[in-house]
Order: structure tokens, then C-alpha cells, then sequence
């Protein structure tokens, strides 16, 4: 029995055998990343193709291999309707689904589309996006040199809060233009709104924030001296993370718009030998750029592009922080422009391009020498490979399977299925991407085919917190002590004080890629997560005494029969386990073996059996 076999695992049950440096990205002159992609347990990330059984419309989905045959997709054997309901809503929101939607889609599994539908207007759905492009964009990186110096109105400032402010400005906006349901997903690159909470309005130059409003995050717009429009590429919190120094002159900001965007990565591109340059000397090293192939299959595309950043000049950490006077703490005459709101785009540097790359702002190929931000946002929305690498990149994110892993055949299904009318409709493509038939298979026909199929999901650190947070009403947080500057962090979703590296997550700097598979450090965690969530809702549901306000035990006292205690196990392992069963079917009759096998009080029986629930194989992976 898996729940028992977890607690004999952990042995429950007897006899079972501030850096205060400027930021210095690479001084590479081709575009650089911020981090050594590895995992959180150093081995290359889980990968594998996506099932490709056939395609929505009915008619087989296939790719081409590298020789430019078809390739047939391996047969799969696709989820019963209820576990496909599962898959859904864990990937769409991070949560299981209710024990109404489980019942009602068991009957009739044809109801499945209007409550995935329901889902899409969740607002867990717009956290979904959110996590996905913090991954993609590497926002959530607790890195000291990369945040703002707590001075002047950021003064007394904890991490928890800055990282909960300032790095989720971009993200902000994209979850808002998710939100709206007319909204195309281009105006992610293209809208002049800014979203700040109180933290970022203090930061920045920002015009519009009303201090008394009960929303923290408001819109508003930038008052300083640039362009309007760009959407997240005009963010100052996403080039102060990713900033450029050096040599690098704007080509990590480049090659990130490049590769997030349009899913066309320099760094990954094929070069031809060319001989070597000495890249001490600055003139030879203009001239390569110029003039040897090596270089100039890439420079010819990335420096132009990367032209369109000169204006965005963030603030280094040091320099904001010794603008102040450390006895006053006010701002120091003559450093205004480095105190806050710090001013973090200067228009006089936007053609500061003519005396480094000499290469005039341009769009693959197309000159616009007068551009800048907004002008670029307007080319990345125009550009097919935008919202062809948005489904890949969902398709990947949802399913599990890396980006370059999705086939072109898929990716056009559901690009076709992203374009309604005149906009991208990003409800539209998590909607094919869930109910296609790649998404929800289960597993390959023959073992042989089992390689070519990424079967089972597993829970990332995100959707954990939300599931147990849901589930149980806890929220594993740190608690702050007294003269602690961290304050009180979520453990799941932080690495310098918490477990999200541990769990399978990224930390947005040395680790930039998922794991999709269970390790040791994974297993621990949700080994520590499954007791304390299962003790808080144990308490807390007995405590209360109106038991339909309970989360998981609304039908049962501490005394309980055991007729009332057989039924609620059944509906635990309904809304724990996702398995429709009847209070005196044989699941059933192992759980309660196992409740019954627990020595002392009938609390201490139920904390038991959450926790083995909790770390049942069918709440990890879906």
C-alpha cells in the first residue's frame, strides 16, 4: 500500500522494517547569460519529447526528423477523464480540483471543457503565467548585489518584502494583460502601463501611484525621459536584474529579449571556425566584429539589437547607497539622479551606440536608427516567431518537456489556435494545449516507445504551495526574528533562506533550469512540507467546531464511529488523492488499517494519515 509504505519510509510507524558591489555581468562581446544552467542537484535537466498521438483536429500529428522525413509520433495511451481533470488543474492552477468537479467530470466526462474554461478565468491561472515567465525571465533570483539598497524611503526594508515588490513588476503587468480577457498577449511588449506596489513607486520615476488606495499594485506610467510603450522591456526592475557592463555593451539584454521572446537564443546558434581574436585588444576586437565570419553571423543581428538599450542605464547597488549621508540618511547634494526614485533611463545615452558597436539600432535586417524601446516591443509583437515561441514556451512549461523539445507540427496547431480575430488570445492556447491529445497522454504503447513520451508531470514548488495552501490552509513560511532583515519568507518559493532549488525549482542565477524528476533533496522536502501541512489542518479543522468551515475533516469529531471515519477517509482519498472510491472499498480499508494502526489519540491518527496522503505518489506527480 503506497500510503503506508510512506510512513514506513520515515520511520512513523513502529516495526516497519547586503553585498555592497555593483553588479558585473560578462564583459563577453557576444551576448551573454546571467548563469551556468545546471539543476539542483547538478545533473542536466530531465528531457524528452511530447507525445504526439494525434493532433485535435483528429488527423495524425507528426514532425520531421533531421533529414527532413516524417516522423510517425509513438503511440500513447491517453488519462481516464478524471485524471486528465487533474493534470489540468494542476497545470492550469497549481491546485487539485474540487470534489465536485471530480464527481461531476466522472459522469459525464463531456463537462470537461466548460470547467477548464472556468479555470482560465481563475486568477491562479494569471499566477500560473507569472511563475512561468519569473522561470523564463530568471526575476526571482535572490541575488543582494542585483537589489536595491535599502536607503532613503527603502530604509528599513526587509528581503522578503523587496523580493516580493521589486522582481515581480514585470511579471505584474503580464499577468494583467492575462487577466483581461480582450487583451492580446502582445501588449506584453508593447503597452506603455507599469504595475508598482509601493516599493517600486518609491524606486522608480513613476507618476500615478495613490499611496491611499487598498490595491498595492497599481498602474502607472513612467515620467521620466523614456519612450512610452515597450510593455516589460521598458522595465526598470527587468534591466536592473539584467544588467550590461563593460564590453558587453546591452548584448545580455539583447540576446535575453531574443531568447525569451522569440525563443532564438544566440548562444545556441552554430558557428563556423574563425580564426582567434585577441579580445584584449579593442581595435582587432571591432574589427572581428566586423569583418570574421565566426563573429559576424551573429554580431550582424545581435548588436543592432542590442542598440535599442542604451537608454536604460540602471543604477549600480553601491552607487545609489553611498548617495546618501550614512549619519542623516538623506540624499547627498550633487546625487540626486542616484537617489530615489533613482533615475534609471537617460535619454542623452540612447545613441551612445555610435561610439561603441557603431551599430545603429535594427530589427533582423531592418534599420531603425531612431528606435528605441517602444519601437522595439512594436517589431517583437509583429514578428511571427513571437507568438509561435509563446505556445512553445507554454507547451513546454505545462507539459513538462524541454522548449527546443516541442515539435514544429504542434507548435503550429497551437499557434493557429493562439490567433482569434485580431489578437493573441493566451486563454485560447492554454485551452488546445490542455485538451489536446499530446497533453494528455499517459504513457508510451511498448516499452520501446517509452523514451519518445514525457508521461507523468511533477508538482513544481509553486504549484506545492498552492496546492497545500488550498488544501490545508498552510503556508510554509520563515518567521522573522527580532533584528532579522529577511523578514518572513515563503520556504517553497525562496532559495537563500528556503527550499525551492531543493524542490525541484530554479533559483534564477546558478540554477536556470527545473528538474522534472524526484531526487533525494526533493523527497525530503516534501517529506517536512506533508507533516507540518498535515498537523496545521488536523488542529486547526478540529478547532473548529461548524464543520462545513473545515478544509479536509468536515465530517468527523475526534470521538468518531467508524462509519463516519470510513467515509471521510473515502473523501480524503478523493480530494488528497484524486480516486473516487466507497467507504467500504478495499483503498479504503488499507487507509484505515492504517489509521487504526496509530497509537494514541484520534488527532494524532488523522495527522498520521494526512501525512502518508501528503506524500503519496498521486499528490507529487500528476
Amino acid at each position: 500500500m503506497r500510503v503506508l509504505a510512506s510512513l514506513c519510509a520515515i520511520g512513523v510507524i513502529a516495526g516497519c522494517g547586503d553585498s555592497s558591489g555593483d553588479t558585473t555581468d560578462a564583459t563577453a562581446t557576444a551576448a551573454t547569460t546571467d548563469a551556468a544552467t545546471t539543476t539542483s542537484t547538478g545533473e542536466a535537466p530531465t528531457t524528452g519529447s511530447p507525445t504526439t498521438a494525434a493532433s485535435t483536429t483528429g488527423e495524425p500529428a507528426t514532425s520531421t526528423s533531421t533529414t527532413g522525413e516524417p516522423v510517425e509520433p509513438p503511440e500513447t495511451v491517453p488519462l481516464s477523464a478524471t485524471d486528465h481533470l487533474i493534470r489540468i488543474s494542476m497545470a492550469l492552477r497549481g491546485t487539485r480540483p474540487s470534489l465536485a468537479e471530480l464527481t461531476q467530470v466522472a459522469e459525464d466526462p463531456a463537462t470537461l471543457p466548460a470547467i477548464v474554461d472556468a479555470y482560465l478565468e481563475s486568477e491562479l491561472f494569471a499566477q500560473t503565467v507569472k511563475d512561468m515567465y519569473a522561470e523564463a525571465l530568471l526575476m526571482r533570483a535572490q541575488l543582494g548585489q542585483s537589489m536595491l539598497p535599502y536607503a532613503g524611503p527603502l530604509l528599513g526594508l526587509d528581503d522578503a518584502t523587496y523580493l516580493a515588490s521589486v522582481p515581480e513588476e514585470p511579471l505584474e503587468l503580464i499577468a494583467a494583460v492575462v487577466r483581461d480577457p480582450l487583451r492580446s498577449f502582445t501588449e506584453i511588449v508593447t503597452t506603455d502601463e507599469v504595475y508598482v506596489n509601493q516599493v517600486g513607486a518609491a524606486a522608480w520615476h513613476v507618476a500615478g501611484y495613490d499611496p491611499d488606495a487598498p490595491e498595492a499594485w497599481q498602474m502607472v506610467h513612467y515620467d521620466d525621459e523614456r519612450p512610452q510603450g515597450g510593455g516589460v522591456l521598458a522595465s526598470s526592475a527587468l534591466w536592473h536584474r539584467h544588467r550590461a557592463n563593460g564590453n558587453n555593451y546591452q548584448r545580455v539584454r539583447a540576446n535575453l529579449v531574443a531568447r525569451v521572446f522569440l525563443c532564438e537564443d544566440f548562444l545556441t546558434r552554430d558557428l563556423p571556425p574563425f580564426p582567434p581574436v585577441d579580445f584584449s585588444d579593442v581595435e582587432a576586437l571591432q574589427n572581428a566584429l566586423q569583418s570574421n565570419p565566426g563573429c559576424v553571423s551573429c554580431h550582424q543581428t545581435l548588436d543592432p539589437l542590442a542598440s535599442y538599450f542604451w537608454g536604460a542605464q540602471s543604477r549600480g547597488r553601491a552607487g545609489i547607497a553611498q548617495a546618501y549621508d550614512p549619519m542623516t540618511g538623506e540624499c547627498l547634494a550633487g546625487k540626486e539622479h542616484l537617489c530615489f526614485p533613482t533615475e534609471e533611463y537617460v535619454k542623452t545615452q540612447e545613441t551612445a551606440w555610435k561610439k561603441t558597436t557603431g551599430r545603429a539600432p535594427g530589427y533582423y535586417g531592418a534599420p531603425t536608427p531612431d528606435g528605441h524601446l517602444d519601437t522595439l516591443g512594436e517589431h517583437v509583437a509583429a514578428d511571427p516567431r513571437f507568438s509561435q515561441c509563446a505556445a512553445r514556451r507554454f507547451y513546454s512549461y505545462m507539459a513538462q518537456v524541454d522548449l527546443e523539445a516541442v515539435p514544429f507540427a504542434l507548435v503550429d496547431e497551437l499557434d493557429a489556435a493562439f490567433h482569434v480575430e485580431d489578437r493573441l488570445d493566451v486563454r485560447a492556447l492554454a485551452r488546445a494545449i490542455v485538451l489536446s491529445d499530446e497533453f494528455r497522454a499517459s504513457h508510451a504503447e511498448t516499452p520501446a516507445e517509452a523514451d519518445a513520451v514525457v508521461g507523468l508531470k511533477v508538482a513544481r514548488p509553486e504549484q506545492l504551495e498552492r496546492l497545500f495552501a488550498d488544501l490545508t490552509g498552510f503556508r510554509w513560511i520563515g518567521m522573522r526574528q527580532p533584528g532579522d532583515v529577511h523578514g518572513e519568507f515563503p520556504l517553497l518559493n525562496s532559495d537563500g533562506w528556503g527550499y525551492r532549488a531543493m524542490a525541484g525549482g530554479i533559483d534564477g542565477y546558478s540554477i536556470t533550469q527545473p528538474t522534472w524528476t524526484f531526487n533525494p533533496t526533493r523527497t525530503l522536502v516534501v517529506q517536512a512540507l506533508a507533516s507540518e501541512a498535515a498537523g496545521y489542518v488536523v488542529d486547526r479543522d478540529f478547532a473548529t467546531a461548524e464543520k462545513a468551515n473545515r478544509k479536509l475533516l468536515g465530517l468527523v469529531d475526534e470521538d468518531a464511529e467508524t462509519a463516519a471515519v470510513r467515509a471521510q477517509i473515502a473523501e480524503l482519498h478523493a480530494r488528497v488523492l484524486g480516486e473516487l472510491v466507497a467507504p467500504d472499498s478495499a483503498e479504503v480499508d488499507e487507509s484505515f488499517a492504517l489509521w487504526s494502526a496509530v497509537s494514541g489519540v484520534a488527532r494524532q491518527r488523522w495527522k498520521i494519515l494526512l501525512t502518508a496522503m501528503f506524500q503519496d505518489n498521486r499528490v507529487v506527480f500528476f
